[in-house]
């Protein structure tokens, strides 16, 4: 097999971080006030929901995200807007495909989360997160669909040129015998791409 020539060095390099998030922005109960936190021993770090929006606002050609869950901007969703699911990420996601798109500029976002969420199925607080996952898709579509119709693309693209989601899962083997029992994703990986 012939090793694929690169037309200059620079395509070799590529520039990955990554990330972990949880604050009291995207948990309910963690304190907000310093002074709160700190009586209960607790640290408020928004260092990483930080550095995924600025990863967000700086990438150039596409994001990859996999995480447990993916939630949040809930202020913009089309009800329940008054939940504590605060965080920017995925608005900010939705605003940087928005403007890729008024810029004319190809831009790609994927996001993995897990088939199976980490609990009962048909308990109470999975089937909130699943709901809340699902309003934060919408609200995403929704906003990147605007922006395709604004600039009259809307028959040109689909919603899936631009943002999708996966869904990873196991799943019975070929010969009928049970694989091993679902495992937590739980895995948090955020790329983008850069290179000017």
């Amino acid at each position: 097999m012939l090793e694929a020539q690169s037309i200059n060095e620079s395509d070799l390099d590529w520039h990955v971080q990554v990330f972990r998030l949880i604050d009291s922005n995207s948990v309910k109960g963690l304190p907000k006030d310093l002074k709160d936190a700190t009586i209960k021993n607790v640290l408020i770090d928004m260092s990483i929901h930080t550095a995924y929006v600025k990863a967000i606002r700086s990438a150039q050609h596409f994001i990859y995200i996999e995480n447990q869950y993916f939630l949040g901007s809930s202020y913009n969703w089309t009800q329940c807007k008054d939940l504590v699911v605060n965080n920017l990420i995925p608005m900010e996601i939705a605003l940087k495909i928005a403007n890729k798109i008024r810029a004319n500029e190809r831009f790609a976002v994927y996001v993995v989360v897990p088939m199976w969420l980490e609990g009962v199925l048909t308990g109470i607080a999975t089937q909130r997160i699943i709901f809340w996952q699902n309003k934060t898709m919408q609200m995403m579509f929704e906003t990147i669909y605007k922006a395709l119709e604004e600039v009259e693309l809307g028959n040109t693209y689909v919603l899936k040129d631009y943002l999708n989601f996966f869904y990873l899962g196991n799943r019975e083997a070929s010969d009928g015998t049970d694989k091993e029992e679902s495992t937590l994703h739980d895995l948090r990986t955020f790329k983008r791409h850069d290179s000017r």
